[in-house]
């Protein structure tokens, strides 16, 4: 009986480290996003928020880079914070699922609240994910980011702002100078949308 129990108990603990292995190992990015000072407010204006991906691939690394690192990869984990040395994880997604959890972050700062299953008068942001990717050109990483951010209100669209931005950075630590230059590249397309900005213009119309 005893026997049998301490198999049981190894076979466990061998599993458990089989499963952890397996999660450790994924294929992915590490994207910290780094959020700008959070304002406090007393009520949240409501948006639908919705992402679309228009990529033409689901896959992140350019061939270059793809070559060098093995393979290629569809999914990013997230940690957020203040500032670099202040990051906490929130979790592996793939990149609409990523856009959309920094987005939410990201306006709920700025005074709105994503919400679903919204009325049709409740106005609807659609981030349009065009490109994010990231290679290796002649000993540099260089990544790539850009999507149309579109207000809709009352069903008619009132206004679309496209942002995008480029970055380039020396390969001397491999994945790690990559996890810093997509990191300090997502920071900057993601804060860069003023969606309050975008309802003024939108009301003015």
């Amino acid at each position: 009986m005893r026997f049998s129990r301490n198999f049981i108990l190894i076979s466990g603990i061998m599993l458990i480290c089989l499963m952890g292995g397996a999660c450790s190992s994924l294929p992915r990015l590490n994207v910290s996003y780094l959020m700008q000072a959070v304002e406090e407010f007393p009520e949240l204006e409501e948006i639908d928020l919705k992402v679309e991906d228009a990529r033409r691939s689901g896959n992140i690394f350019g061939p270059a880079a793809a070559a060098q690192q093995g393979g290629n990869i569809q999914m990013v984990s997230l940690s957020v914070g203040p500032a670099v040395d202040d990051v906490r994880p929130e979790g592996i997604f793939d990149v609409p699922g990523l856009m959309r959890e920094a987005f939410e972050r990201k306006f709920a700062a700025d005074g709105f609240k994503s919400v679903t299953g919204t009325a049709d008068d409740i106005p609807v942001v659609v981030i349009v994910v065009k490109d994010f990717f990231i290679d290796i050109v002649k000993q540099n990483w260089t990544g790539r980011i850009a999507y149309d951010a579109k207000l809709l209100v009352d069903g008619e669209m009132k206004v679309t702002r496209s942002i995008e931005g480029t970055a380039r950075r020396l390969n001397v630590l491999g994945r790690g100078d990559a996890d810093i230059l997509i990191g300090e590249l997502f920071t900057d397309c993601v804060n860069r949308l003023d969606l309050q900005r975008l309802f003024e213009v939108a009301g003015g119309l």
